[in-house]
């Protein structure tokens, strides 16, 4: 990822891990760049990439192909930023919406929520019906921004255990090698692949998952070698001289064995490809998908011969690939299908993670009764996790009435399944209460109306 910088928890490997951009004004980098990243990685293995502000730079479409590929986006909100101009409020953050990647804006000064949703609804309305994370809030009453940070990253980004399950569940590798200028045309590739049911559930790496200060030549050696074919895209790029593909990635792919497919996606000199990759099959033509689903399932099948299933945990787990875009490239539509197929077929964590979906904008539209209604669907079953979140949803008013007596209630429910995060709640929640009554006895009008209207009860 040339055009963007990385930073990982103690200088670990970007490859493979959730992928978060610390979106700023830029004049706010220095203050608050390594500490967002610190508060991040104290609760989440990720990569957080970054890049400077560059209004109209020369591989613009590049670096929107990557911020595609990003799970979430993370704000330092400052009054700066809402009140002066930049390219992160200007494009970034609309960005972000239209492609339904989940946006964290967290406050690091006081009393800018109202201000936030105001500026970014004038932008585009309903841009700013997003809830504010406050790093600052000095509201005893308020659950600790460490926790929500917390809470919030577990539902978006894939821990290091689930993402062992999604791979261990893929069909198939398939390697893809391209030349870097073809990499418009590699995305119209990977999505004819993925249009072909027999490879719906097969992974597809290429070379745009390394990061600048890994091994190049390696890695490209050991996703090889895990993969089961190679599809080399075919434009005339390809027999331009001096190229990576002809001088390295084929002879390594003769080496390991790897039957190669051409997959032509512009018309190129079928001898000039014999001559550059002696051996090779003849071009396929990849925009005749009955033929090219063909050569593919041919050549696939000796590998993925028994192991294609269709029950709804191998639906969920290749859906969160599509969805977190775990050695493929996000999908959020294919992502929607599959999770969907998972909860109808009765998948509990299915059910749920759609819940999320609906609740952060994760690939779709925020929407909260449909969140409220997956979520319900779960917790009539004794889904813990759906029962925990319906009542982060009265506890912080998102589409139903705030209620605490109506939260405490589930968490109730949540924590009696043996959820911590639930156990937690009801602890915080009854000394909230406590500390309103105490304040309320005092004398303190705002925490006797707080009292009732909060929890339902006369002070």
């Amino acid at each position: 990822m040339s055009v963007l910088s990385v930073r990982t928890r103690e200088k670990g490997t970007a490859h493979g891990i959730p992928r978060v951009y610390f979106s700023c004004h830029p004049d706010d980098f220095d203050d608050y760049f390594d500490v967002i990243c610190g508060d991040i990685f104290r609760t989440r293995n990720c990569a957080v990439y970054y890049g400077p502000e560059v209004e109209s730079p020369a591989n613009e479409a590049e670096l929107e192909e990557l911020l595609g590929s990003m799970q979430l986006f993370v704000i330092p909100l400052t009054t700066r930023y809402l009140e002066e101009e930049s390219r992160s409020i200007n494009r970034e953050y609309g960005f972000a919406m239209e492609r339904h990647i989940p946006v964290l804006p967290i406050a690091v000064e006081p009393g800018l929520e109202a201000k936030f949703a105001a500026r970014l609804d004038q932008i585009k309305e309903g841009y700013g019906q997003i809830q504010v994370l406050n790093r600052c809030s000095t509201d005893d009453t308020e659950r600790p921004y460490e926790k929500k940070l917390s809470d919030y990253l577990s539902h978006i980004l894939v821990g290091d255990e689930l993402a062992r399950q999604i791979r261990a569940a893929f069909d198939a590798y398939i390697f893809l090698s391209y030349r870097k200028k073809d990499r418009v045309y590699v995305k119209e590739l990977m999505n004819l692949i993925h249009r072909i049911p027999f490879c719906r559930k097969m992974a597809i790496w290429y070379d745009e998952y390394l990061v600048p200060g890994e091994s190049w030549s390696q890695n490209i050696v050991d996703a090889m070698v895990k993969s089961a074919l190679v599809v080399l895209a075919v434009t005339p790029n390809i027999t331009e001289k001096d190229n990576y593909v002809v001088e390295h990635e084929y002879p390594e792919a003769l080496a390991q064995g790897k039957s190669v497919i051409p997959a032509e996606l512009l018309p190129t000199d079928p001898e000039m490809i014999r001559q550059l990759f002696p051996g090779m099959m003849d071009l396929v033509d990849c925009h005749d998908q009955e033929k090219f689903a063909k050569v593919l399932e041919a050549s696939m099948k000796q590998f993925v011969s028994g192991k294609t299933e269709d029950s709804p945990e191998h639906n969920f787990l290749i859906g969160l690939a599509y969805l977190s875009g775990i050695d493929m490239e996000p999908d959020a539509e294919m992502a929607v299908d599959l999770i969907t197929d998972a909860a109808e077929g009765g998948l509990l964590e299915a059910m749920d993670k759609l819940g999320v979906m609906y609740l952060n904008g994760q690939g779709v539209a925020t929407d909260y009764k449909k969140a409220l209604n997956w979520f319900s669907k779960a917790a009539e079953q004794g889904y813990s996790w759906s029962q925990y979140h319906i009542g982060e949803m009265y506890y912080d008013g998102k589409g139903v009435s705030r209620s605490y007596d109506t939260a405490r209630m589930l968490f109730v429910k949540a924590a009696g399944g043996g959820n911590q995060a639930a156990q937690y709640e009801v602890v915080l929640l009854d000394q909230e209460r406590q500390n309103l009554y105490r304040d309320a006895m005092d004398g303190d009008e705002e925490a006797a109306m707080l009292l009732k209207v909060l929890f339902g009860k006369k002070s």
